[in-house]
């Protein structure tokens, strides 16, 4: 193991309260801030992993900080662990892997079978993906008190991920960079909603995730309308609560499709999106926008429905003439 994130190097991460300390050292288990919490306990990757190891293979499970030069040449196995600090954002970049990421390289080049694990706190952008020794990636958030724990058990198989990213994430770092606003004055008006994305290239979309096992949604979908007669373009008039017209909360369709687990047991996540048709206002929105998902745990070979409901809401758009 290599990385300072892979110990325990803080008092039950205590210094995310009093602000002090050399937060890239020790495992980042919570953010800071609001988001800070105390913990009784803490298990870290490397405690995790050592007991794991010597329980199941009986192997040893060296661990080294981050010194790149004591690596050893065609290591067969790695795993590099890097944490991303959430003051580090007032520093560097927010989607950087602080300096950790240089050093995946180097490590790499001498293993053939790396396994990068990331606790952030947000985006990072991951250069080393597309080499060759880097054979998994898991990005493990902000885990908690068993962050090494939850570790283990998706590496040696023992639970199965589902996980999707709630974001997208750049292939490099200058398709994410942005001009700091000096001056509000300065904004341009645009309706062109890739104007600022015109030479982007994602890394991993928004959704993206991996699983042991492999799943197939059966192409007939059902698409059930639950309103009588024409639909009117504005929802009936109501008196105005929080979160607007309720009317707006309307289920106007129903859509249903068939999941089913074409390997090992476990979890997928089959994801809903829509476009708006053409001649509204498409042109100032997403081209796909998420509007359901469910998780739904399967044995081997089973199958099952899955539905979801799509509110007035969910389908409108708004008009920046008319206001509504």
């Amino acid at each position: 193991m290599w990385g300072e994130d892979a110990h325990l190097d803080h008092p039950l991460s205590d210094f995310y309260f009093n602000g002090v300390g050399n937060h890239e050292y020790g495992v980042l288990e919570v953010g800071g801030g609001s988001g800070s919490g105390l913990f009784t306990y803490s298990v870290s990757p490397l405690e995790a992993i050592k007991q794991r190891a010597n329980f199941r293979e009986k192997t040893l499970a060296q661990y080294v900080p981050n010194n790149s030069a004591i690596i050893e040449e065609n290591s067969p196995y790695l795993k590099a662990l890097l944490p991303s600090t959430p003051d580090k954002a007032k520093t560097a970049p927010p989607s950087t892997s602080d300096w950790n990421g240089d050093e995946v390289e180097k490590i790499a080049s001498t293993c053939s079978n790396t396994v990068v694990v990331t606790h952030s706190n947000g985006v990072n952008i991951l250069p080393w993906a597309d080499h060759p020794n880097v054979t998994a990636i898991l990005a493990a958030h902000l885990p908690g008190q068993e962050a090494g724990s939850s570790i283990v058990d998706v590496l040696w198989g023992e639970v199965n991920p589902s996980g999707h990213l709630p974001y997208t994430i750049a292939k490099s770092e200058s398709d994410s960079s942005f001009a700091p606003i000096q001056n509000s004055t300065t904004l341009q008006n645009t309706n062109d909603p890739t104007a600022w994305q015109s030479d982007f290239e994602e890394g991993y979309e928004f959704g993206y995730g991996l699983s042991y096992t492999t799943f197939s949604i059966e192409k007939d979908i059902s698409l059930t309308p639950l309103f009588n007669g024409d639909l009117s373009a504005l929802p009936a008039d109501a008196k105005i609560l929080p979160g607007g017209n309720p009317n707006l909360w309307e289920v106007l369709y129903r859509i249903s499709i068939t999941v089913r687990n074409t390997g090992e047991i476990g979890a997928t996540v089959p994801q809903l999106y829509l476009s708006l048709p053409k001649g509204t206002a498409q042109e100032a929105s997403p081209i796909n926008v998420l509007r359901g998902f469910e998780k739904v745990y399967l044995q081997p070979g089973e199958s099952r429905n899955v539905t979801f409901q799509l509110t007035r809401r969910d389908i409108s758009h708004w008009d920046v003439t008319g206001q509504q």
